[in-house]
């Protein structure tokens, strides 16, 4: 297997232990520039923004978080960060009005801050481009209960309405979704639509694209390498047998069924896929899984819509339902799942992260190559974050480690390049990081 090397990195300040799933990539201040955020188990948010090593945001006292999220929460076409914590405590933070707060001060003359006073009407731009020394603190503009022992969310348009929910797995083997309502002029609150329950704890939830609607399906990773599949759509369309009728869009009601009983739509309930692996495998072992994956499906046929499945015993697998197109098993402890795009556009491949800090990247055809980060690693992800937020240029692919020594390492420019070789009649996949200079870039070889 062929190892890599990373030489582009930027080293962040941040104390605390960290759970897997309480760091996220998003446009926190609604800029264009993707930011870093991270929650700690002592109620610590930060935000790192551009190549400073220190937050540029931060907010306390928000109990031990155990996930954190950006987006569109409210539907206003505008995000926000959502911190969530093994308590139930619920916090939402507008950090482009606490950003106009601070500027607001800044004119007013009540802030002491020379190094941004200083810059008199530029203040509103160096302010946002990260550089000055000066935290901006959050509030949070507000704050909910939900039910203890949420260990991941994430944020989708699940019901195919077009508004986003918020999608939450606990720890007690629960999935809750919720939505945001407007309440009155003053505010609002997240109300619950959907509660699934399982036979088995949750490892990770993700989405996987639905081919039937163009919406998108709910995935919850199962113990033993297994998975289940929610649907909860707003409409869905059903077609005729009829060549001539016309497809027609209904409603999806839980009571929707046929005349002898069957279902006509979704009734919510989750759908188990009881893979040929878990027969073999012990079924309790820690599974994670990430949703729409590119590749070729069990009919040869291009799609999005592909599962990759992790588990703690150092397998990778690739599946289509409940068809395993094939398995890769590696020596460490895989511990994260992530996809990223660093080979061909619009194909990303799979990231797979161990808890000693070795990073598998492997491609839809199975072929890996490895990095060796040099620490363990409480936290992983993989994703898009832009280093010069005043030149604003696109995002830039890359991987983040978050360590036990109070640090936490970004990867940026992660790049790959594909070739393609014969050897004995086979096309065999070889990547090599593409660098300015490659001199920097140290590659060997090493037998599997």
């Amino acid at each position: 297997m062929k190892c890599i090397s990373l030489v582009d990195r930027i080293k962040f300040e941040f104390e605390g232990n960290i759970h897997k799933n309480a760091i996220a990539f998003g446009d926190v201040d609604n800029d264009s520039c993707n930011e870093l955020v991270v929650g700690n188990l002592a109620g610590a948010l930060s935000i790192f923004k551009g190549m400073q090593s220190k937050p540029w945001a931060f907010a306390q006292n928000l109990g031990m978080i155990s996930s954190v999220i950006v987006g569109d929460i409210m539907n206003i076409n505008k995000n926000m960060v959502v911190s969530i914590s093994t308590e139930g405590s619920l916090y939402l933070f507008n950090v482009s009005e606490n950003l106009n707060y601070r500027l607001e001060l800044i004119k007013l003359g009540r802030t002491k801050s020379p190094s941004v006073v200083s810059c008199g009407e530029e203040a509103t731009e160096y302010l946002k481009s990260g550089k000055t020394n000066d935290t901006l603190l959050l509030k949070a503009f507000h704050n909910q209960r939900l039910p203890a022992n949420t260990k991941t969310s994430l944020l989708a348009d699940i019901d195919n309405d077009g508004n986003v929910e918020l999608v939450v797995g606990l720890t007690d083997r629960v999935v809750r979704t919720y939505r945001w309502v407007k309440l009155n002029e003053m505010g609002g609150k997240l109300i619950g639509i959907h509660k699934w329950e399982f036979a088995d704890q949750i490892g990770t939830i993700s989405l996987n694209p639905n081919s039937n609607d163009g919406g998108v399906n709910i995935i919850v990773s199962q113990p033993g390498g297994t998975y289940a599949k929610l649907e909860c759509w707003g409409k869905r369309k059903l077609k005729t047998d009829k060549p001539n009728e016309e497809t027609f869009t209904i409603e999806v009601h839980s009571e929707d069924y046929g005349e002898n009983g069957e279902e006509k739509v979704s009734n919510l309930t989750p759908f188990y896929y009881e893979l040929d692996s878990a027969k073999m495998r012990n079924r309790n072992i820690s599974t994670e899984i990430v949703g729409g994956i590119y590749g070729l499906n069990r009919n040869n046929e291009e799609t999005k819509s592909l599962l990759a499945i992790g588990t703690v015993d150092g397998t990778l697998m690739l599946v289509d339902e409940s068809e395993i197109l094939w398995s890769l098993q590696v020596d460490h402890q895989v511990f994260a799942l992530a996809k990223l795009d660093v080979i061909e556009p619009d194909k990303e491949e799979l990231i797979a992260c161990a808890w000693d800090g070795q990073t598998y990247i492997v491609n839809r055809d199975r072929c890996t190559v490895r990095f060796e980060f040099d620490e363990p690693v409480s936290a992983f992800i993989a994703g898009h974050y832009t280093v010069n937020p005043e030149k604003r240029p696109d995002t830039v692919p890359c991987l983040v480690y978050a360590t036990f020594s109070n640090a936490i390492h970004l990867f940026y420019n992660v790049k790959l390049r594909s070739t393609i070789s014969k050897t004995y009649g086979l096309e065999k996949f070889c990547s090599e990081l593409l660098y300015d200079f490659p001199d920097f870039v140290e590659e060997n070889e090493e037998d599997k």
